[in-house]
């Protein structure tokens, strides 16, 4: 990928910095998106002692499992930011199915804004975070999580591991095919300009609209309909009234 956020796929290895332990790999990217750095660059470990996760959840890694964040420089308005998370989850998902059984692809699923299931059970999750960049344009740090070989302890909601599928991929492996699959769907977004694409793609791979959901804003809660993503990728809720809300954060539940 280059520093622009244009990806390539013919620029050789990719660049990656392996930590046998960190508090998290967000936190040691965005450092070093502080310090200077542009990337492309991914920070892996081992073992994260401060894993972190979307509302200020903890993200609890495990033995075999997949800690990876991805620190690249991006020249794109600041409002298409948000839909990092639905071209992040789309790679993600495909990286996944091209390693997977044929019999995970039917159960294998993204869920707004930024998870992965296997059914109803998360397999992993993503987190983005952002901050100007030195050279111009915005340095965007994109982390991932994936249980791979373990389901850690204490969540607080149901989970999986991907080797409970017949997924015996390694880490290793996983990455570099993620490596491929972002820097794809990073030149199909193009900086916002091809979310269209990227919108049709992704509501083919959660393959739950109608699907009934319960979404946290604010400490309401909505219940409803699932009923697809809007053009800048805001989650539709449509209530029992008919009415269609769109959310722009929430953790959305299926029920």
């Amino acid at each position: 990928m280059t520093a622009q956020g244009e990806p390539t796929c013919d620029e050789g290895p990719m660049k990656r910095i392996d930590l046998l332990s960190c508090a998290s790999t967000n936190t040691e990217a965005m450092a070093r998106a502080l310090a200077g750095e542009l990337g492309p660059v991914w920070i892996t470990a081992r073992e994260q002692t401060a894993g972190r996760g979307r509302s200020g959840r903890t993200w609890a890694g495990g033995a075999g499992n997949l800690a990876a964040s991805l620190l690249v420089t991006l020249h794109c308005p600041a409002a298409s930011l948000g839909q990092l998370a639905l071209v992040a989850g789309l790679a993600v998902h495909g990286a996944v199915a091209s390693l997977a059984e044929a019999t995970v692809h039917d159960i294998l699923r993204v869920k707004w804004p930024n998870d992965l299931m296997i059914g109803t059970d998360k397999c992993g999750g993503i987190l983005i975070e952002t901050t100007r960049s030195a050279g111009g344009g915005h340095a965007v740090v994109i982390g991932f999580g994936l249980n791979l070989a373990m389901v850690p302890e204490g969540l607080d909601r149901p989970a999986t591991a991907l080797a409970r599928h017949g997924f015996d991929a390694h880490a290793d492996a996983v990455l570099e095919r993620l490596d491929r699959h972002l820097a794809l769907r990073l030149r199909e977004w193009r900086s916002g300009a091809g979310f269209a694409s990227i919108r049709a793609d992704w509501l083919v791979a959660a393959g739950s609209l109608g699907q009934a959901v319960a979404v946290r804003v604010n400490g309401a809660r909505l219940e409803g309909r699932f009923a697809g993503i809007d053009q800048d990728g805001c989650c539709l809720v449509t209530d029992g009234a008919g009415v269609t809300h769109a959310i722009t954060f929430g953790d959305v539940e299926m029920i």
